[in-house]
């Protein structure tokens, strides 16, 4: 009988520690008879090749054969002696599909694989299966296989497929040691596709882009980036170029497309706009950068209110822990776009014990907030949530003394100590000790920070104008610097703000957080709705960020008031500042 996959398992895994013929019938969910029948067939081979074999006594399966005579044994295997298992026939044809550049037939599947028509076709149905999860399909014509459909997805299982076989190594690309005999083939396949290229180009184009970003990517992200880029220049020399994004406007106008532009396609904008700006949302996946603002909305009040329902779980603070909501915003911002694209950084996470129940809430209230994300979190997203909630409890068990307390005593005996200097220096001395809790009193809301002054119904021609008067209003009162204004207005020029239909309004944060004095809010009723990109606009509310924690409660109460029917619609009608904010103030003091 032909040797097969389950009987170069039983080897590989008989080769390293003895195992029982029970263990082995487990491990395989067969029988254990079959298991001595797979042995039985297993050693004809060995004793033609190696002139040894798997031994059966007192019901245990042991061998002599070590590492270097089992790759051996599978670098002299017969493709005629071996028989190809479904997943292994339907990963060779994936990957020729994938990654042969010259006609792959039917033909020659049957004549490589040894199947059967009836065989193939199940296998062809599976694949089609597979591939329609990516809006791709399979084409036979004349017998000459080939995928097409959806060209971003393409490329995507792609790189799905090029991440099982290749990896960067002290800036060279190298394959992945793969023992079995059935991914010998597989792995010339897409090394023939990726080594014609010229991959020391595109390697240097990635760390231009890295060095003028500022940034050096996680190995994991590098090998992503890498491998999706040579399979994108594949594509453009081919002739298939890109043509639209969905979030072109907003991308446009990141720093990281002009850089990526540059860098990777000479600046040449009329032809490679669109493939730049796709590069650009990956590499935005790879890290968090202060300039990318999209989702951030909807990100920081998931955060907010996630480590409150947590909060209630585990009985303890965690909202008030500056350090921590930083950590899964900026965590959150670039795992949006891994999700939306597919695919993972593989940190394979692994948890503590003690962490389970951390991770159960977490899991929990994950789903019960899916409404405030736009992509659902994975497994991967939950476990590093969980391992930053760890991080931070753990470390709040070992700090002492309270930041907070101290500097109330400094205060109290000096007018004009400067608190904040004072604050990092202790925690820069003793920084396994102190408990920085001085943000317990900066847990500021709406009604903290909003006053009648706050609220104003104008008159504008068009939406840029309503938000330069609204800006200065801010800088006139002293929350914002003047580039404040230039800022916003990039923002809104990308459409980087969140919009909300019903309410027709528009809240927008500023671009930079040195631009903002003090946390405030603007709030803009407009007499006449105005149009921008076809967007209907009758209210504006600007915020002025200081830092990425202080604004998350105010944003979560808009949030929520959004969250009633009409709720800004009626306050529009009011026509009057006084009313607006005796409003605002019942309907706040309610939910308090």
């Amino acid at each position: 009988m032909s040797l097969s996959r389950r009987d170069l398992e039983i080897l590989t895994i008989v080769s390293k520690e003895s195992k029982s013929i029970k263990e082995l019938a487990k491990i395989f969910e067969v029988s254990e008879r079959n298991i001595r029948y797979y042995i039985d067939n297993l050693n004809f081979y060995l004793n033609y090749s190696l002139k040894k074999k798997v031994v059966i006594a007192n019901g245990e399966a042991q061998t002599e054969i070590g590492e270097k005579e089992l790759v051996e044994f599978h670098h002299n295997i017969d493709q005629n002696n071996y028989m190809f298992s479904k997943m292994e026939r339907e990963e060779f044809i994936l990957v020729s599909l994938l990654f042969k550049e010259t006609k792959f037939t039917l033909k020659e599947i049957e004549d490589y694989l040894k199947v059967s028509i009836t065989t193939l076709k199940k296998d062809l149905k599976n694949i089609n299966d597979y591939l329609k999860k990516f809006a791709l399909y399979l084409i036979n014509e004349n017998g000459s296989l080939r995928i097409e459909g959806n060209e971003k997805k393409l490329r995507h299982v792609k790189m799905i497929f090029a991440l099982k076989y290749l990896y960067l190594d002290n800036e060279k690309l190298k394959v992945v040691d793969k023992l079995f005999f059935s991914d010998r083939d597989i792995i010339e396949i897409v090394k023939k596709y990726f080594f014609k290229r010229d991959l020391e180009k595109i390697f240097k184009g990635l760390k231009e882009v890295e060095k003028n970003i500022g940034i050096e990517f996680e190995k994991e992200f590098q090998n992503i980036i890498f491998l999706y880029t040579v399979i994108t220049f594949e594509r453009i020399e081919k002739g298939i170029i890109l043509e639209k994004k969905n979030n072109a406007k907003f991308l446009r106008e990141t720093n990281q497309y002009k850089v990526i532009l540059k860098s990777m396609f000479e600046n040449d904008e009329e032809k490679f706009q669109y493939e730049a700006l796709h590069l650009t949302e990956y590499f935005l996946s790879g890290y968090n950068s202060e300039s990318f603002y999209e989702n951030r909305f909807s990100i920081e009040i998931f955060t907010y209110k996630l480590l409150k329902k947590i909060e209630e779980d585990l009985k303890v603070d965690l909202t008030l822990d500056k350090v921590l909501m930083e950590d899964i915003i900026e965590y959150l911002t670039a795992a949006v776009y891994r999700v939306k694209n597919n695919f993972t950084l593989n940190q394979n996470l692994e948890l503590d014990e003690d962490l389970v129940f951390i991770r159960e809430c977490v899991e929990k209230n994950v789903n019960l907030l899916s409404e405030f994300l736009l992509e659902p979190l994975r497994e991967e997203e939950i476990l590093k949530i969980t391992s930053l909630i760890g991080m931070s409890l753990n470390k709040k068990k070992k700090l002492v003394i309270s930041l907070r307390e101290v500097l109330k005593v400094v205060g109290k005996y000096s007018e004009k100590a400067e608190l904040d200097v004072i604050g990092e220096e202790l925690l820069n001395l003793y920084p396994t000790m102190i408990n920085d809790d001085r943000f317990l009193d900066l847990d500021l809301g709406l009604l903290d920070i909003l006053s009648e002054e706050r609220i104003k119904f104008l008159s504008a021609s068009n939406v840029e104008g309503a938000v330069e008067l609204a800006c200065d209003m801010l800088e006139d009162d002293g929350y914002v610097t003047s580039n404040y204004k230039k800022g916003v207005l990039d923002l809104v020029r990308s459409e980087s703000f969140e919009y909300f239909q019903n309410e027709k309004l528009m809240i927008c944060y500023g671009k930079r957080v040195e631009d903002s004095k003090k946390l405030g809010v603007q709030i803009l009723f407009l007499e006449k709705e105005l149009n921008l990109n076809e967007k209907g606009i009758s209210g504006i509310i600007l915020i002025s960020n200081v830092d990425r924690e202080k604004h998350i409660k105010v944003i979560t109460q808009l949030r929520e008031l959004l969250e009633k029917k009409e709720f800004f619609n009626s306050l529009n009608e009011l026509k009057n500042e006084k009313l607006v904010m005796e409003r605002l103030e019942n309907e706040l003091r309610k939910k308090s």
